[in-house]
């Protein structure tokens, strides 16, 4: 049996107010071969998100819910593991972060927790 690539779990829902912990998923996802990502969609921003500490290897969200910004951006967030998963494949991906990836990296952040320095050169 192949095993799952990725393995997407919620990190909260809005309709409900559930949170989900996330704590040890990743090591599970790592243990089966999986990637671990996150949809954070309605929690980013309310919620503590600790990707490392968590073994997130990638995680989305959307700036209407807890970011209380206008919709239309998309935060994205690629640990090395997905990154290598993304490289790795025989057809080539498509869109905003396989592009990213292609044109040689993403923007550094000067310390975890901060936002990228947009005037530095892709890593």
């Amino acid at each position: 049996m192949t095993p799952p690539s990725p393995s997407p779990p919620l990190q909260g829902e809005s309709s409900t107010g559930v949170r989900q912990s996330l704590e040890g998923v990743g090591a599970l996802c790592r243990a089966h071969g999986a990637l671990l990502l996150v949809d954070s969609v309605a929690a980013l921003g309310g919620v503590p998100f600790m990707a490392d500490a968590w073994g997130v290897d990638a995680a989305y969200s959307g700036s209407q819910k807890c970011l209380s910004a206008p919709p239309g951006a998309a935060p994205l967030m690629l640990g090395p593991r997905a990154v290598a998963k993304l490289r790795g494949r025989k057809t080539k991906a498509s869109g905003g972060g396989a592009a990213a990836i292609r044109r040689g990296g993403m923007l550094p952040c000067k310390e975890p927790g901060t936002l990228p320095d947009m005037n530095a050169e892709p890593q």
